[in-house]
């Protein structure tokens, strides 16, 4: 019981990205070797983790907490959105990169990221992770829609 405790009154969420921290910035939005122009939106705090743990990418993180359902009024007040658009109007951020679920709750959100981001911050560059068939697929077993997107988000080789 008094771990818990100490938990509920050491963890804050981060001034910056809206990640759970002990500290306020947080140590990815406080470490000056991090790309600081670039953001990566995602819609959980352990969304963080996994990509962290591919070691490559190098920017700072904002954390929505939610994902936008237009059939829920309160749904856009839950995420922050308007958080993300201050950060873009008071720093130097190049880039904003989706990265939430390609499931539809997902992609609903990035719609509407999409459309206030280029709104609010015009030369904002917005980009999305790329969309395709996961390694060790059979194409046999791939939906339509996973397969166009294979297709769409081809890369050519050097």
């Amino acid at each position: 019981m008094l771990a818990l405790k100490e938990l509920i009154e050491n963890i804050k969420s981060c001034e910056v990205c809206w990640n759970f921290s002990d500290t306020s910035p947080c140590a990815i939005c406080a470490n000056p070797k991090r790309d600081q122009t670039t953001v990566c939106v995602v819609t959980d705090a352990p969304d963080v983790n996994v990509i962290e743990k591919t070691g490559f990418y190098n920017g700072v993180y904002h954390i929505l907490r939610n994902v936008y359902d237009p059939s829920d009024e309160q749904s856009l007040e839950r995420i922050k959105l308007s958080e993300l658009l201050a950060r873009l109007k008071k720093r130097t951020i190049k880039e904003v990169i989706l990265a939430l679920n390609p499931d539809i709750a997902g992609e609903t959100t990035m719609l509407l990221l999409e459309k206030e981001i280029k709104t609010a911050s015009p030369e904002v560059r917005l980009t999305r992770l790329a969309r395709g068939l996961p390694l060790g697929a059979d194409l046999r077993y791939a939906d339509e829609i996973t397969l166009a997107s294979a297709f769409k988000n081809r890369t050519q080789k050097q």
